[in-house]
């Protein structure tokens, strides 16, 4: 298939590109940055402004919308709520009318509100889900969420198949990421070793190889609803503790638990994504930690 993908040349978006290729389709990496693999088709764009979307997107299958500022640390409310919803727009907008039927966008899961939040609350319930409520309390979060409203919305209006894909922390062999360096983690082990680090995310993560193949299994699924939301997420937490014993220690007692969450399971439930996409997550924090 032809598949474009915004944002290509990021810490994500350069694992997808090199998925997609994989598996023998034709990429066009749409990036305002130059890439390190310079055997992918490459064109310097920007999102934000719709002429580029509407003309690289031309002739495409496939749009898959990786651009974004991924993060509230360095860049004020404006700037998020600017890049992240009229960057989403135009890509929406100049897909649909182009005709392209298929849009795959990145969400996160401070969608759900528990990253960056101002004033304390609880979950309604673990593991996290596509139906938990969204209860954001920044411009990040919001931003994405106002995201997802969008991508269901031009699937109604135009009969497209879009799909939002809620992305937890991600973990990148050699590389420290952006909340490790707000928080000045120097490394994955420390994470491990200090559950108090990502108490906030509920200890979700995943490897970026493994949210490169949910994308490519997005791409490549067929009979889906107009819009969906997927989970994608590891097979544990990010830890050496049992995942209930975490949350009775760091949240609640009180946290309700709608199904058995044994051992290091996650609490996020990926089961949606397995189930309809054949999403099988590969990699744990181990692969990582275990050689620092």
């Amino acid at each position: 298939m032809k598949i474009v993908v915004t944002g290509g040349s990021g810490l994500i978006g350069e694992y997808v590109v090199d998925e997609l290729k994989k598996f023998h389709h034709e990429v066009t990496n749409f990036d305002i940055k130059e890439p390190k693999d310079k055997s992918v088709d490459f064109v310097k764009a920007d999102m934000l402004k719709i002429d580029d979307c509407r003309k690289v997107f031309k002739g495409a299958e496939v749009i898959v919308h990786l651009a974004a500022v991924p993060n509230p640390y360095n860049d004020p409310p404006e700037k998020i709520m600017n890049a992240n919803i009229m960057g989403t727009t135009n890509v929406y907008v100049a897909a649909s009318e182009l005709g392209i039927k298929n849009v795959i966008h990145a969400s996160t899961d401070s969608t759900y509100g528990f990253w960056y939040r101002k004033q304390d609350f609880l979950p309604y319930y673990l593991p996290l889900d596509e139906d938990h409520p969204l209860n954001t309390q920044d411009s990040y979060g919001l931003s994405k969420k106002i995201d997802e409203e969008i991508a269901a919305n031009f699937a109604r209006s135009y009969n497209m198949q879009t799909i939002s894909v809620r992305i937890p922390f991600v973990v990148i062999h050699g590389t420290i990421m952006p909340l490790m360096v707000h928080y000045n983690i120097p490394s994955y082990k420390a994470v491990v070793e200090n559950p108090e680090l990502l108490k906030d995310g509920f200890w979700v993560y995943c490897d970026v190889r493994d949210i490169a193949q949910a994308f490519r299994l997005m791409v490549e699924a067929k009979g889906l609803k107009k819009h969906e939301v997927f989970c994608v997420c590891a097979e544990d937490n990010i830890t050496k503790i049992n995942s209930v014993e975490l949350v009775r220690k760091y949240w609640s007692e009180r946290i309700l638990f709608r199904k058995e969450v044994k051992g290091r399971a996650p609490l996020m439930d990926c089961g949606k994504a397995k189930a309809m996409l054949g999403y099988r997550p590969r990699y744990t924090w181990r692969d990582i930690v275990e050689g620092q």
